[in-house]
């Protein structure tokens, strides 16, 4: 699954786009790419679009999960073992929230440092994540763009308390999942490197046994800064070998007279 989530984003369009995951993954692989719209999502309505104001992080991560939940549940085709989400940016916020919640009994709308989800209630949906330029503390971040869905510190502080990545009662959930990955371009001019660091630094100090630290030196927040794309180039090489990293066994290429995939 790719994921962004941010407020009045849509991510499912009737629509052809070169995507990498959509076009060159799905189509080399036999694997299945989802998105998902969630609460907080646009063109679904003022109900659903307003619905993370001033709470980002806590509904965004749960439908992720719901829906990663149900269609693997009902569709005998996806293997429930091998599920991986990955997201950049608002996307990266989104899985490593999804990396803190997945398992967890996440019912407390109040949930935050002082109020702490309950334990864990069910076993991980997700085996991997890869969280990429993410946004972990929204302090962090562009004033005009925190402050526009969460207000200020000083007018909303249990959105700044409760929407942070770090969070203590996180620890053990973070540890539940098969490997996790943070990627970030030292250079990142949009979601400053500190968020990825301090991710980063926070697991480690928590002994959460990171599968990857892949930060890529001088290179901005699309991975486009060096001359001839080459970090871009090197980011979704990096990718893909997570995702046969994440979902091995080796995936089966199309094409390989072992494994048909079948959808019936």
């Amino acid at each position: 699954m790719e994921v962004y989530a941010g407020p009045a984003f849509s991510f499912v369009q009737d629509n052809y786009g070169r995507r990498w995951d959509f076009e060159y993954i799905a189509s080399k692989y036999q694997v299945i790419v989802a998105n998902f719209d969630g609460r907080g999502s646009g063109y679904r309505g003022n109900k659903i679009m307003w619905k993370n104001y001033l709470n980002l992080g806590h509904y965004e991560p749960e439908d992720q999960i719901e829906f990663a939940r149900k269609i693997s549940t009902e569709k005998d085709f996806i293997d429930e073992s091998r599920i991986m989400i990955w997201g950049r940016s608002y996307g990266g916020y989104t899985t490593s929230r999804i990396m803190a919640k997945d398992g967890l009994a996440y019912s407390n709308e109040n949930e935050g440092p002082s109020n702490p989800p309950e334990t864990p209630g069910q076993a991980p949906v997700f085996k991997c994540g890869a969280i990429v330029a993410p946004v972990t503390d929204w302090k962090y971040y562009s004033t005009i763009y925190s402050e526009r869905y969460l207000r200020t510190p000083t007018e909303n502080p249990p959105g700044y308390e409760k929407s942070p990545t770090i969070q203590n009662y996180a620890i053990e959930n973070y540890k539940n999942h098969d490997s996790i990955y943070i990627v970030h371009g030292t250079a990142d001019d949009n979601v400053h490197f500190i968020n990825s660091a301090s991710l980063s630094k926070f697991m480690i100090q928590n002994g959460v046994e990171l599968a990857g630290n892949y930060f890529q030196s001088d290179e901005n927040h699309g991975f486009s800064l060096q001359p001839g794309l080459i970090g871009y180039y090197r980011h979704y090489t990096l990718m893909e070998r997570l995702v046969n990293e994440c979902l091995s066994p080796e995936l089966v290429e199309f094409g390989d007279d072992n494994e048909k995939l079948n959808l019936n």
